[in-house]
């Protein structure tokens, strides 16, 4: 088995996982041992979503396994679902919550455009989750939390 280790946040400028590293490790595991199944090792903050997204696109055609050795929270979570097999420490997280943005200025046209994008981007991100067997009112509930900022699980 080839193991690829994912630690850090997620952008494709300044993070420490971009898809253009997750491609570089998986080509390189590939041409060293092709016979060999993949699992990425995945410890992240999370990050940019777009990035995240493309990720979790890659390494599910790639179908590779994950685990989650630390923290998989916010995209890094949805990263975490591209393995076939998920596997998660007992003593490791799992964060899920609804989209984040800044709106460092604007009126509130420019806020209500912003509320609108982020709950589209929930609702993709929505649709993975419940791919992996929860109801989308379970998908809701979690990302809603106790408090409205999520949940750790």
């Amino acid at each position: 088995m080839n193991y690829i280790y994912l630690s850090g946040i997620v952008d494709p400028f300044w993070g420490e996982i971009s898809l253009q590293s997750v491609k570089e490790a998986v080509e390189s595991a590939r041409a060293e041992d092709a016979s060999s199944g993949i699992t990425i090792v995945l410890n992240s903050p999370g990050g940019d979503v777009a990035e995240g997204i493309s990720i979790y696109n890659y390494l599910k055609r790639e179908k590779v396994n994950t685990e989650i050795s630390g923290v998989a929270a916010s995209i890094a979570s949805v990263i975490a679902l591209a393995g076939q097999h998920v596997a998660i420490y007992d003593n490791s997280t799992f964060f899920v919550h609804h989209a984040w943005c800044y709106l460092g200025e604007g009126n509130a046209d420019d806020a209500r455009t912003a509320a609108d994008r982020m709950d589209a981007v929930d609702a993709n991100l929505a649709t993975i989750y419940a791919s992996r067997g929860l109801s989308a009112e379970k998908i809701t509930e979690l990302m809603d939390g106790p408090d409205g900022r999520g949940t750790m699980v």
